[in-house]
């Protein structure tokens, strides 16, 4: 009867041959074989002889196993199990084969495949301890922790074996420990400590992992979910919803690309996931829409108008896929710099097309999620001072100056708006005579006319007071609006009416400055003739006179 022994590696064989002991030193990095006393030749799982017709097979087998242990020195575990495969189609039940391509399913984490290989040798010898021991170590890992104690019980009472139980107790204490205290929240400290420590030792132990994300992202703490849930999704085979709830926490999080790649990955397990696919399509949108937009900022003002509201459209729909869209409870949103990132188009686009009330609306919420940003103070500041709200303006665009000193642009609107704020308290000639502040000179002189046959003292008896003051007041603001050098003047923040200024002042009535001020109606070729004979003009039947 053949006499069969089991060697660890590194042992010796006093009665072995030299052939054999060859044969042990040539399987370095296998954690046991079986060595058969009788014919002295690694037992490929049938009886083998000495015999030269069977020694290419004993040669073929050991060079194999040789180039595996060395493929796996190299880290080229897919070479190893190549060779292992080879060996296990000459020899279906070789012991060395099949230990070694356990032990390196286990190291890869392809544990149902390890334990497949130690159950078939098992079968064929029921006490080989090390595939005992190492389906125990997996069982451990997977958290079947009565499973692991079970194997190990069937062992030697040995060093290493007591160290593996306790591991394994000391463990299953912890997670009992765990599902009893998980819903305290004064112990939520505590239970995370004890649960990274079962994941550290059970690492494809899913339920720790899964209830450490459900603990993190109750906590607010979405980035350390991240990890767990990568784990998840990769040790769960064909797990859509995994891959959905990390690109969510992803997005989330402003890992913008990483949620993409883990939508990509969610779609090529299911292409019909409506959830997963709703979600690449948006990110996908955002993608494109900031690419138009930057286009659009290019192109024209006109362009940036219409792409606008497309960009606020989006910044909408990001909202609706937040907190209360996606189950995760209060607090968890798109991360403040996606949201940011489309805040800021909308603040510095709706400043440069001019639109002060949305550009003012979309930079406060910006700068409120990112107050540090010099160009959304200055958008903000530019808004302001199209609504002639000076002392805002200057505001922000002595912040935009503070955040970023070197930007002289910001110094000059200063500048500009510290101008402007002067002019702001001197008389508004512009709203005197009902004009923009880029009206033309003819826009100018058709509101002067206008004005001085309402308003003229002549045709207020009743009210001769107030005309004449009104009279005044619109005398002097079409001498210096109507006065090419003196708008310029005036538009630069300085008052040429002002008596500061050393230009005379208010309060002088109809002052002439060398012409009579209604000179010009008394010209044909304005807009009809106003005035005629030198004195009046006709109006509904009835002649109006002036004396100068």
């Amino acid at each position: 009867m053949e006499a069969t022994h089991t060697f660890k590696v590194g042992m010796s064989c006093s009665g072995c041959s030299n052939a054999v002991q060859k044969a042990l030193n040539r399987l370095q990095g296998i954690q046991s074989v079986d060595i058969s006393l009788e014919d002295q030749t690694v037992k490929t799982g049938k009886t083998v002889t000495s015999s030269s017709s069977q020694s290419d097979e004993v040669v073929s087998i050991s060079d194999l196993l040789l180039e595996a242990q060395q493929a796996l020195r190299q880290r080229d575990y897919q070479k190893a199990l190549r060779n292992y495969r080879e060996i296990l189609e000459l020899e279906n039940n070789n012991s060395a084969a099949l230990f070694s391509r356990a032990t390196v399913y286990q190291n890869m984490g392809r544990y149902e495949d390890a334990m497949s290989d130690l159950d078939s040798l098992l079968v064929q010898n029921p006490d080989f301890e090390s595939a005992i021991f190492l389906k125990a170590k997996i069982n451990l890992k997977i958290g079947e922790f009565s499973k692991a104690q079970e194997e190990l019980e069937k062992l030697k009472d040995t060093e290493e074996n007591r160290e593996l139980l306790k591991t394994v107790h000391d463990t299953s204490e912890a997670w009992d420990y765990v599902q009893n205290n998980k819903s305290i929240d004064s112990k939520r400290n505590e239970i995370i400590e004890k649960l990274s420590e079962i994941i550290r030792i059970s690492p494809a132990f899913l339920e720790p992992r899964r209830l450490r994300v459900d603990l993190n992202i109750k906590d607010k703490k979405f980035e350390n979910a991240i990890p767990d849930l990568s784990s998840i999704a990769r040790l769960v085979n064909a797990d859509t919803k995994s891959f959905l709830r990390l690109a969510e926490i992803q997005m989330f999080t402003g890992s913008h690309s990483n949620a993409f790649n883990s939508l990509s990955e969610c779609l090529r397990l299911d292409q019909d996931d409506k959830k997963c696919r709703k979600l690449y399509k948006f990110i996908k949108g955002t993608e494109k829409l900031l690419k138009r937009y930057i286009e659009a900022e290019k192109q024209s003002r006109t362009r940036m108008k219409e792409v606008l509201p497309e960009v606020e459209q989006h910044l909408v729909e990001m909202d609706q896929v937040d907190t209360s869209k996606v189950g995760y409870g209060e607090g968890i949103s798109f991360s403040l710099e996606q949201k940011n990132e489309l805040l800021e188009k909308l603040c510095t686009g709706y400043s440069k097309v001019k639109n002060a009330p949305k550009a003012i609306k979309f930079c406060e919420k910006a700068i409120e999620n990112e107050s540090g940003k010099a160009s959304l103070h200055a958008a903000l500041g530019e808004a302001y001072f199209q609504s002639d709200k000076f002392e805002e303006a200057s505001r922000e665009y002595h912040k935009a100056h503070e955040l970023d000193q070197g930007n002289m642009k910001y110094r000059k609107k200063i500048n500009e708006v510290e101008k402007k704020k002067k002019q702001a308290s001197m008389k508004n000639y512009y709203d005197i005579l009902g004009v923009p502040r880029d009206a033309d000179a003819s826009a100018i002189k058709q509101a002067y006319r206008k004005l001085a046959i309402k308003w003229h003292p002549d045709k207020n008896d009743e009210n001769k007071e107030e005309a004449e003051k009104k009279m005044a007041e619109i005398n002097t603001a079409y001498r210096i609006l109507g006065d090419e050098k003196l708008r310029r003047e005036y538009d630069s923040g300085i008052d040429p009416d002002d008596p500061y200024g050393g230009q005379g002042g208010p309060g002088e009535g109809f002052k002439s400055y060398g012409e009579n001020p209604f000179e010009h109606l008394f010209r044909n070729g304005h807009g009809g003739q106003f005035f005629q004979n030198g004195g009046g003009f006709q109006q509904n039947g009835h002649r109006f006179h002036f004396n100068f």
